[in-house]
């Protein structure tokens, strides 16, 4: 019997550490259904022009050494980075042909087409793209794990593809509060699962980030750049005697080449050419992380790690903390060691349970159970 051949949709040429890892799990975890399953990859410009794209030298600066020197570190920079991520993605991602225009959809034959995960939908982030809305295919399609990066974008997003999510065969959401912002004529079809992340086991996101550090260090990973968060976890490190490691995922130039943060934070360590592998070897062997990163949150809580988390108004967050019964409203304005008193048993239990049951919806939209 020939394997039902599954494609995915999603963010996986977005160089954001949980773009590209959850692309990557949620990829594995079907292909381990026993599916053959594609992620379509597709690199749009705005991707490029966020994550790759080098500067050049303007005329006025031709002769300006500083500026030379600051621009050939910022290639150079960005330049390891992108690597390091494509090898991350063409060594473990499973992918179609590179998409270059809508013609090259054409050439794509699946039997279903998963949609998913992540802020696929969300029109800041997908700049409005149709592509990720599904109309260029006839192939049954599902949503896994929609999310978005507030409730307001929810119902702007179902207003103008209304059409086009209608001819969904399945939706499914990561955080349940969206769900009340969606259309009424929706709702009899909305399921809740994980974020594909949870679909791996703690030995399989191991075996992904490689040879173990034991070294002590406190490690700060933000997306949205936050001074007071690097500033609490560098107070922390220094008052604890441990050397404080950043990873910024911010890719202001003022953030991400780490030079303003060695003027505040002197003997803060920057990372920020790692891969994805890289970058899970350093937060599973962290003693201490700090964060404001759905993503960073997600692995704490698969890692086993004591988090201090800056909540702030992140719904994405808010619900996560919620799926593992510990989130306090008192979180919202502090940064919070919110797994200090964890029942890490009871996580797992719920990781797990989680895992099942988003297993099942995909079983189920596959027509397999």
């Amino acid at each position: 019997m020939d394997l039902k051949k599954i494609g995915i949709v999603t963010f996986v040429r977005a160089y954001n550490y949980g773009a590209i890892l959850q692309s990557y799990a949620l990829n594995y975890a079907i292909n381990s259904l026993g599916f053959c399953c594609l992620t379509v990859d597709y690199f749009p410009k705005y991707f490029f022009d966020e994550y790759c794209r080098y500067k050049k030298i303007s005329k006025k600066n031709l002769f300006n050494f500083r500026t030379w020197f600051d621009i050939f570190k910022w290639n150079y920079l960005i330049r390891r980075r992108c690597l390091n991520f494509n090898k991350f993605i063409i060594h473990n991602i499973k992918l179609t042909q590179n998409i270059s225009s809508f013609n090259d959809l054409n050439k794509l034959s699946f039997d279903y087409i998963v949609f998913g995960s992540d802020q696929i939908w969300d029109l800041i982030i997908n700049r409005n793209d149709d592509f990720y809305f599904g109309g260029w295919t006839d192939s049954p399609k599902i949503a896994y794990a929609i999310s978005f990066s507030s409730s307001a974008s929810v119902a702007k997003t179902f207003s103008l593809h209304n059409d086009e999510i209608l001819k969904f065969s399945n939706l499914s959401f990561r955080e349940k509060e969206y769900i009340n912002n969606v259309p009424l004529h929706f709702h009899k079809s909305l399921d809740v699962v994980c974020d594909p992340v949870f679909l791996l086991d703690y030995e399989k996101w191991d075996l992904c980030a490689g040879k173990k550090n034991n070294k002590k260090y406190v490690l700060i990973y933000f997306v949205k750049y936050s001074p007071a968060l690097i500033s609490s976890a560098y107070k922390f490190g220094v008052e604890n005697n441990l050397p404080v490691v950043c990873i910024p995922c911010n890719m202001s130039k003022n953030v991400f080449d780490g030079k303003n943060l060695k003027k505040d934070f002197p003997n803060i360590i920057i990372k920020n050419m790692l891969g994805p592998s890289s970058f899970l070897g350093f937060l599973r062997d962290a003693s201490y992380v700090f964060t404001n990163s759905f993503h960073g949150t997600a692995f704490s809580f698969i890692f086993h790690k004591e988090l201090f988390l800056e909540v702030n108004e992140n719904e994405r967050i808010q619900h996560l903390l919620s799926t593992f019964c510990i989130y306090d409203s008192k979180f919202k304005n502090n940064i919070s060691a919110v797994t200090k008193n964890v029942d890490w048993e009871q996580v797992d239990e719920i990781i797990n349970e989680c895992k099942t049951n988003s297993v099942n919806y995909l079983l189920e939209s596959f027509k397999c159970l």
